[in-house]
């Protein structure tokens, strides 16, 4: 069993995005030296704003925790999403140099269950994983094979 309080070394932010703006995104906030509140990891899991994609709110929320939060100075994004969502130019411009300034890398999944265009999260993102590609790897038919055999 994963022991969480061991487990952490970092802080790390769960920013749960929709169609809403940045003020109004549920959070849920796990600190470097305390153990993770049950509390906490429940909402974390079982959170569900009601639906819509916005980028733009979510990524400005991460971008304003890195820069002004010292815990999160070195903090890279990972950006999960289902939806499709094109962003402005001119905050792409301006997103994409703030990330370039502060050597922030972004690590997108798709989790496509009905849509499989990554382009929109390619403009932003170091790189983009389709959340099916990852069920197709060598790797995992290895591990598969193993663990059905225990």
């Amino acid at each position: 069993m994963l022991d969480l309080a061991r487990a952490q070394k970092r802080p790390f932010l769960v920013i749960h995005f929709d169609a809403g703006h940045k003020a109004s995104l549920h959070t849920n906030y796990f600190p470097a030296k305390e153990a993770y509140d049950i509390r906490e990891v429940l909402d974390m899991a079982t959170y569900f704003s009601g639906g819509g994609t916005l980028f733009e709110p979510a990524l400005d929320l991460s971008r304003d925790t890195i820069s002004d939060r010292k815990e999160f100075s070195k903090s890279d994004i990972i950006f999960i999403t289902d939806g499709l969502c094109s962003v402005r130019d001119e905050w792409l411009k301006e997103y994409v140099a703030w990330k370039k300034t502060n050597n922030v890398k972004i690590y997108s999944i798709l989790i496509n269950s009905y849509v499989n265009n990554v382009a929109s999260l390619e403009e932003f993102s170091d790189s983009v994983t389709v959340l099916s590609d990852l069920r197709q790897s060598p790797a995992d038919n290895l591990a598969l094979t193993i663990f059905s055999q225990m």
